[in-house]
């Protein structure tokens, strides 16, 4: 028979268990959940202002801009939730984050903006931020940074040109992106994202293709 004195102390013991581990974390892995904790605040951010992007694309009539962005936003959400996961697996409890308040300007300043933010998180985020927590090791973090940058990479190319796209030439730019056919699929366990399915496995993360999603587009 399990009396209230056995509940009070399994639940005691669970108490001093989750306090051990977050406390061991702590010093085990400081630069790890320093990682975590701010891409997890960046990744969410992200996906937020390219969500307020897309229905500003969606207003000016440029709807396949405007997917470009819902796809980026789903693959920022992966990235967040990835580093959420992480961070309550070495028991660091995740609070809410208040959205912010977006300066959204026109459709061809946000493409410039979007582009320039990814082109730099690629060249030099990301490998700063491996390098910082490497020495603690942790297998699971750095792989799934690791993913986070590589999926941040697959948009490197179309960034560049979105970026060239942005100057005096957009009217043409953007007109060529609307006529054409597009779709975006989004891994849900690295956030890669691509035009079309992989035939057998996520070329990031090895996951079967069932693992990617059809990203659907903002009304």
């Amino acid at each position: 028979m399990v009396t209230k004195n056995t509940l009070l102390s399994v639940v005691i013991i669970g108490i001093i268990l989750i306090l051990t581990t977050f406390i061991y974390a702590q010093s085990k892995y400081p630069k790890t959940i320093y990682v975590l904790q701010n891409r997890y605040i960046d990744e969410v951010h992200a996906n937020q202002k390219y969500l307020v992007y897309a229905k500003q694309a969606l207003a000016e009539h440029y709807p396949n801009i405007a997917y470009l962005f819902v796809a980026l936003a789903g693959s920022e959400l992966v990235h967040a939730n990835n580093c959420k996961n992480l961070l309550s697996d070495l028991g660091v409890e995740v609070k809410e984050i208040p959205k912010p308040e977006f300066k959204v300007l026109s459709t061809k300043e946000n493409l410039h903006s979007a582009a320039t933010v990814e082109i730099e998180e690629v060249n030099h985020e990301y490998p700063r931020l491996i390098e910082y927590m490497k020495p603690e090791n942790h297998e699971a973090t750095i792989q799934f940074i690791t993913y986070a940058w590589k999926a941040e990479g697959q948009h490197h190319d179309l960034m560049k040109k979105v970026l060239e796209g942005t100057g005096i030439f957009f009217g043409m730019f953007a007109k060529k992106i609307e006529i054409a056919d597009v779709q975006f699929f989004v891994c849900q366990r690295c956030g890669s994202t691509l035009r079309e399915l992989p035939k057998d496995r996520c070329p990031i993360c090895n996951s079967p293709s069932s693992k990617y999603m059809k990203m659907g587009r903002t009304r």
